[in-house]
């Protein structure tokens, strides 16, 4: 993951810019690069923390400018078609300084504006900055995968990865959003369009926000809605399970797209299992990873027996991570750390992404989503 960050105030002074202090808040997001940049003009500043997952080289550092010089863009996730949308625009006689997605994403925008995020397929969060209309955009995928935070402040607009590099600049209210805290108490996470603070709020899924500089208003364009295939599907032919079969077999092909190593979560349920299978299909060597904590051995919260069992049908290297007491107690001061806003499921995704870094890991999949997609109970 990346960490994104920028600040769009009405005045033209931007030597109080909170941009570099949220990009130092991000650090934990990007440590292979980190970078800023400021409109010349001032007003508008924006920062970047970089994991270097497509085209590694220095070349595809961000922020980035557009080969016109016109646009700017920080952008975290990955966009998983961005080889052939490449190709397409190679053929509309675009050039190429690098071969990241990045710059497919701010070529295609510099075509088609607000329509070229329906044209994206992956997870994504990012802001592009129009250096001749003085025109702010932040866009976010359809999952909302990719986080996304905007807040209104007494000098204008701040964005940020994260709540906490919001708040950390001392520009954001800390008075609390009962709303989220009562989410939070209920489901286990913050609910969109919450956070914990009243003043922060989550960039919506599917949908981009339009900034002016002259007028400071906001314009919401909504490019895509997750629950449209699922309202006007049709039973398909050759029957359901073919289908879903088709479908995931597609998704876990796109997500291998990666310029580093890939790995997989098991958990030992069914959702992980099947991703870890068609992986295997494909043929290549794969390292599967678990998260065993010792309190649970002998037991049915024990992952590890069943992630174990599927490594070995599928015959996939595993590699099970074991966390005891003392581990839990030492890291847990830095798991609230470096938790942005309180979730019951943080702390297991926090061994599960420090098991996944000590193997050398930057990119790893799971089946984190499956029982909300397929409501399975």
């Amino acid at each position: 993951m990346c960490g994104i960050a920028g600040a769009f105030f009405s005045s033209a002074d931007d030597t109080a810019s909170p941009s570099g202090m949220m990009t130092q808040l991000l650090a934990l997001r990007g440590p292979d690069a980190t970078g800023e940049w400021h409109d010349p003009y001032g007003g508008l500043s924006l920062g970047h923390r970089r994991l270097s997952i497509i085209d590694l080289d220095a070349r595809a550092n961000q922020p980035f400018v557009s080969q016109s010089g016109r646009y700017v863009i920080v952008y975290n996730g990955e966009i998983y078609n961005y080889r052939m949308l490449r190709a397409d625009l190679l053929k509309e006689g675009a050039q190429f300084k690098s071969k990241s997605d990045t710059e497919v994403i701010v070529e295609l925008y510099q075509r088609y504006g607000t329509k070229a995020f329906a044209m994206l397929r992956g997870m994504y969060a990012l802001a592009i900055w129009d250096i001749d209309r003085r025109q702010l955009v932040l866009a976010r995928d359809p999952y909302g995968i990719k986080p996304l935070y905007l807040a209104r402040c007494s000098k204008g607009w701040m964005f940020a990865s994260q709540v906490k590099a919001l708040v950390g600049t001392g520009l954001v209210s800390k008075e609390r959003d009962a709303a989220g805290v009562v989410g939070f108490f209920l489901w286990g996470s913050v609910p969109s369009p919450h956070t914990i603070y009243r003043d922060v709020t989550p960039v919506p899924t599917g949908s981009c926000l339009v900034i002016d500089n002259n007028k400071q208003t906001t314009t919401t364009v909504r490019f895509a809605e997750v629950s449209t295939p699922w309202l006007h599907r049709d039973r398909p032919e050759g029957g359901v399970a073919l289908h879903v079969r088709e479908a995931l077999l597609d998704t876990v092909n796109a997500h291998l797209v990666s310029d580093v190593p890939v790995a997989v979560l098991l958990s030992g349920g069914v959702d992980s299992g099947v991703i870890a299978g068609l992986m295997a299909e494909r043929g290549q060597q794969i390292e599967g990873i678990t998260v065993q904590f010792k309190e649970f051995f002998g037991t049915s919260r024990d992952e590890g027996p069943r992630a174990c069992a599927i490594a070995g049908h599928y015959n996939i290297q595993m590699t099970p991570r074991l966390v005891g007491r003392e581990e839990f107690v030492g890291d847990f001061p830095a798991i609230l750390r470096a938790m942005d806003q309180p979730s019951i499921d943080g702390i297991n995704t926090w061994f599960a992404s420090k098991a996944v870094a000590e193997r050398g890991y930057k990119v790893v999949l799971s089946g984190v989503g499956g029982d909300e997609l397929f409501l399975r109970l």
